[in-house]
């Protein structure tokens, strides 16, 4: 039965979109493609794997408010902390001292919009 309610719930449409949004938007502005097509390509590349961990993460975390209570209903802002720490670390266009003041806007600004 919880198996196929979490099913249910991760391929929501709405739920859905809003991760396309988040991992789009993430690769968008922390690593910019140039207009050629092999950098579009891998603009695509990140994008999709964006979406991939931040599903991934939240499902994990969705599991775990299942024995841990206390984490019912944060699971997708911890989710999307996360890949937005790790992508900045390994991707970020920009220097060290421009990642931490980019990652927090970018996070408390996407999460007014959701």
């Amino acid at each position: 039965m919880f198996l196929e309610e979490l099913l249910k719930f991760l391929t929501n449409y709405t739920f859905a979109v809003q991760f396309v949004v988040v991992a789009f938007s993430i690769a968008f502005i922390l690593s910019p493609p140039a207009r050629e097509g092999k950098s579009l390509a891998i603009f695509f590349g990140k994008t999709v794997v964006l979406f991939i961990a931040e599903l991934l993460v939240n499902t994990v975390f969705i599991l775990l408010a299942k024995i841990f209570p206390g984490l019912n209903g944060i699971g997708f802002f911890i989710s999307h902390l996360l890949v937005l720490s790790v992508y900045c670390i390994f991707f970020c266009k920009f220097g060290l001292y421009f990642r931490i003041p980019l990652k927090t806007q970018g996070f408390c600004t996407g999460r007014s919009f959701g």
